[in-house]
């Protein structure tokens, strides 16, 4: 079937002003023109032709089951077209649902959002009649239900229709439906504040997931390969002589004695959560901390080594005239890998 479905598909390609998109069985023709009497004359056209290449192939295309779908215009009256299948008129909607996600003729995308409101209360009602705030299921399992169940259902095409929510009213509705659901999984009465849902949660608001998520993969598609991880050529590593050795020194007390500043670094990822921090003493009296959060996709590998980078940063920064600084860490891994780095060549 999906052969034959390519065959038409590809021909449809080569009509004017006409764009396909198939998934499964599904087909959705996207026509456009000048005007709208061209509009619908481009329209028209992939509708025959996709009659008469049903009927080579003893297919039928059922007119019962084809929508269409106008992109409103202000001052622009379309109850005078109409579309034809086999000579059946079509059903003019003012929605659509192509794929999971409700379309409208003027992309407010207000139906998406309240379908996905119904979806929640029912998905809400179902975690009530197995949890509330007396009994139950913990935190623990209310979160991930939410992160790995109900979430990603709300992020659903959202890198479509998320622009919306930009707009006040749609980000106030979208933060109602996930305060409700928030609420289950804190615990929490309707007297909550919505800030108080958030910090106890520790969900952000998901609008600012959405729109962060956007942002994210335009620059990501927008970035070159060259930003991303990869060998380091040799060239740009600094020659043999100009390298300094790393001297390693086993921890204890002892150790402690002979350097003024002493910086303890640290890194964790706890629930994919991946982060590091650097504390500073000077004279055994705590000056400075720092703490760092990184993207959840690091390895605790990784944390290592940036933390490693950081605190020699700070240390080549300070207008101090103390010489000898000691970083006291627990990764050995990070101390054996620039050990290499120290006798690579080229």
């Amino acid at each position: 079937m999906n052969i034959i479905i390519n065959d038409l598909l590809s021909k449809l390609n080569n009509l004017a002003c006409c764009e396909i998109i198939a998934f499964a069985d599904d087909i959705l023709v996207c026509s456009q023109g000048r005007d709208i009497s061209e509009t619908f004359l481009h329209a028209q056209e992939a509708l025959n032709f996709a009659s008469d290449w049903s009927k080579s192939f003893k297919l039928e295309f059922n007119p019962d089951n084809t929508r269409f779908m106008a992109i409103e215009k202000r001052n622009v009256c379309y109850d005078a077209f109409q579309l034809y299948l086999d000579g059946t008129p079509l059903t003019m909607v003012k929605q659509m649902k192509y794929l999971g996600v409700l379309l409208d003729t003027k992309f407010s995308w207000k139906q998406h959002l309240s379908y996905i409101s119904e979806k929640c209360d029912k998905l809400q009602r179902g975690l009530n009649r197995i949890a509330r705030n007396t009994f139950g299921i913990n935190f623990n399992v209310h979160s991930l239900i939410y992160k790995q169940g109900i979430e990603p259902f709300i992020l659903y095409g959202s890198r479509v229709w998320g622009e919306a929510l930009k707009r006040k009213m749609n980000s106030k509705y979208l933060r109602r439906i996930q305060r409700r659901i928030l609420l289950r999984v804190i615990c929490g009465y309707r007297t909550i504040s919505y800030d108080s849902v958030y910090a106890i949660s520790g969900f952000p608001p998901i609008d600012i997931t959405i729109l962060h998520n956007i942002a994210f993969r335009e620059n990501l598609s927008a970035s070159s390969i060259s930003n991303y991880d990869c060998i380091l050529s040799p060239f740009f590593i600094p020659h043999p002589s100009e390298r300094n050795a790393i001297n390693t020194v086993q921890f204890s007390d002892k150790s402690t004695e002979d350097f003024p500043v002493i910086c303890y670094t640290d890194d964790s990822k706890i629930d994919g959560r991946v982060s590091f921090a650097f504390v500073v003493f000077r004279s055994g009296v705590e000056s400075e901390n720092f703490q760092f959060r990184i993207r959840d996709e690091c390895t605790v590998f990784v944390a290592e080594l940036l933390c490693l980078n950081f605190a020699v940063k700070w240390i080549t920064e300070q207008n101090s005239v103390i010489s000898e600084y000691l970083i006291c860490t627990d990764s050995l891994s990070s101390l054996i890998l620039l050990n290499v780095f120290l006798h690579l060549t080229i």
